[in-house]
């Protein structure tokens, strides 16, 4: 496991197919460091492949500081509007590039809160598909498939 930032850590999943950023706090600083890191990963990503990955908001504090920092666009990849911004781009040259991100939420009354009003910016983006889950075991079982799908 690597250290993006301050609160904020790097898992390689499955061969490194699927990507899990665990956060454990956040500042409006580390968003910004963790959102041009997504956009880096997800640039250099195999276009023969899709982006998986995992935002991993589970730990006490979390879910709630991320929906009112991300604008309650927690379901957007780059988590920042302006990592967000890249990538759209990124997925506009690369048409058959599509992301596929389980966010996982605590059960606590800060996570229902969070899938509650939790959204995406572009919600018209067929590229992304953004689920929530309250489990790492459900949302790697729905990573995985894509992976055996090839």
């Amino acid at each position: 496991m690597g250290t993006i930032t301050v609160g904020i850590n790097r898992e390689w999943l499955n061969d490194q197919r699927i990507v899990c950023y665990s956060l454990e706090g956040l500042t409006v600083h580390a968003m910004i460091e963790w959102g041009e890191e997504i956009t880096k990963t997800l640039g250099t990503w195999p276009s023969d492949s899709k982006y998986l990955a995992i935002h991993d908001l589970s730990k006490t504090g979390v879910s709630l500081t991320l929906l009112v920092l991300t604008g309650f666009n927690i379901l957007d990849p780059g988590v920042t509007p302006s990592a967000q911004a890249r990538v759209e781009t990124i997925l506009r040259q690369r048409p058959k590039l599509e992301i596929k991100l389980a966010i996982i939420l605590p059960l606590s009354m800060s996570g229902q809160i969070t899938t509650k009003r939790g959204k995406s910016s572009n919600p018209n983006n067929k590229q992304i598909d953004s689920r929530i889950y309250n489990e790492r075991e459900s949302a790697l079982e729905w990573l995985t498939a894509y992976i055996a799908e090839g």
